[in-house]
């Protein structure tokens, strides 16, 4: 959808803004705190205290404050998927699904506490975690310059599996390779790695993520083509 044909925030209604304005606000409120802090040693209170709500209101928004790190993997996702939006259309599917990784690394390097939350979030969780819902006010209010509204059903592992298909298509990788079990080593670098080397306390400096997954997913596509 073009950005003439998209709605703007002044179009919705102030009640669904202004819920937008207050969710946004919590997450960047707890990803401040995170550049110091575990999640453990922050609690809801506090950070209703510096948003100015209620703890009902933070309720009647998130089940708990875990909630918020599913909630900014989910805006992570849309932001990549923006991203990978604008590449040029002459960027294979490997080079793609490379991009990805060093969105991701970016993100880690700013901030290695938040992934650090998002890696125990999937750890703990009993089957697939349930995503709070992003709606168009909170697009909008977070990306304030797209041009189109991203699919709802977006995720990272659906952007993988595009380009991998694609990689096939363009002779990258070959024909007869399992997608599904190429998606689980891709899922498994972007995942298992980030967990192992934060909990052995093997990243001694922010590149050292970027730099392990460049030489993992190198590695992968090499096999891949053996």
């Amino acid at each position: 959808m073009g950005l003439s044909g998209m709605l703007k925030l002044n179009d919705l209604p102030l009640r669904e803004v202004k819920k937008a304005k207050t969710k946004l606000e919590l997450l960047r409120v707890l990803e401040e705190k995170l550049k110091n802090r575990p999640l453990e040693l922050i609690n809801i209170t506090e950070l209703c205290k510096d948003v100015m709500i209620s703890e009902v209101t933070f309720y009647n928004y998130f089940k708990k404050k875990t909630d918020l790190i599913l909630y900014h993997n989910k805006l992570l996702e849309i932001e990549i998927w923006l991203t990978l939006s604008g590449l040029p259309l002459n960027y294979t599917g490997l080079q793609v699904i490379g991009h990805i990784f060093e969105i991701i690394s970016d993100k880690a390097e700013d901030n290695m506490l938040l992934m650090r939350e998002f890696l125990l979030v999937m750890v703990n969780s009993r089957g697939p975690p349930i995503v709070p819902q992003i709606t168009t006010a909170e697009i909008l209010m977070k990306f304030p310059n797209l041009n189109k509204i991203p699919p709802p059903d977006i995720s990272i592992p659906l952007m993988i599996v595009e380009n991998i298909e694609k990689a096939i298509k363009n002779e990258d990788l070959k024909h007869d390779i399992h997608i599904p079990t190429v998606l689980n080593a891709i899922i498994t670098i972007l995942i298992g790695l980030p967990f192992a080397l934060l909990f052995s306390g093997r990243i001694k400096k922010p590149k050292d993520l970027r730099n392990s997954f460049k030489y993992q997913l190198k590695l992968l596509w090499k096999g891949l083509n053996s």
